[in-house]
């Protein structure tokens, strides 16, 4: 017969079971009926399982700290490779192909990664060629920000008319060609 580190704390004149004895065998120890396998579980289990479930949604759910961000057209389309700058804060990001963005840290002097201060404003502009560049403040306190989509709108270019008039008798006359011709089909 073997003997488990258990069974080193009873006294040297007490029954062993043999080690071929299954665990689940009921068996008499010490006069006393052999244990329920579950039934200390069954006791504990209903007292630590919710604490064990809040633990883990804990670390799930963590609250991120994040400003975040979608940026869209005038029609609510998505604007994908924005240019999206943090100040202060020394960060640039670009858009994904939902518009989204999501700031999660800021650098530091040297340049390192450091978190976001909380309780403080930021200016998040951005930037987009052939957009107008584009303007928030907000203000972040801690956890996920989640910023109102920002729009941008079309950069338009006004193109005039020439304000002298112009006298086409000034000009050469363009039906003489230079030698050259084009035969199309």
């Amino acid at each position: 017969m073997t003997r488990c580190p258990a069974d080193a704390a009873r006294a040297p004149n007490a029954p062993v079971r043999p080690a071929s004895t299954p665990a689940s065998t009921p068996a008499s120890t010490h006069g006393r009926p052999a244990a329920r396998p579950f039934a200390l579980l069954q006791k504990v289990l209903p007292a630590v399982l919710p604490a064990v479930l809040l633990l883990a949604m804990g670390n799930g759910c963590a609250a991120r700290q994040a400003i975040t961000g979608r940026v869209i057209d005038r029609n609510g389309d998505p604007i994908d490779r924005v240019i999206v700058s943090l100040d202060p804060g020394d960060v640039e990001l670009i858009t994904d192909s939902d518009g989204s963005f999501a700031i999660d840290y800021m650098r530091d002097e040297k340049g390192n990664r450091v978190r976001l201060e909380r309780r403080r404003d930021y200016s998040v502009e951005l930037f987009r060629l052939g957009y107008h560049v584009g303007e928030t403040t907000v203000y972040y306190k801690r956890g996920e920000l989640v910023v109102d989509p920002i729009t941008l709108t079309e950069d338009t270019v006004r193109i005039e008319g020439p304000e002298v008039e112009v006298d086409p008798g000034q000009f050469r006359d363009r039906t003489q060609g230079t030698g050259a011709t084009y035969e199309g089909e």
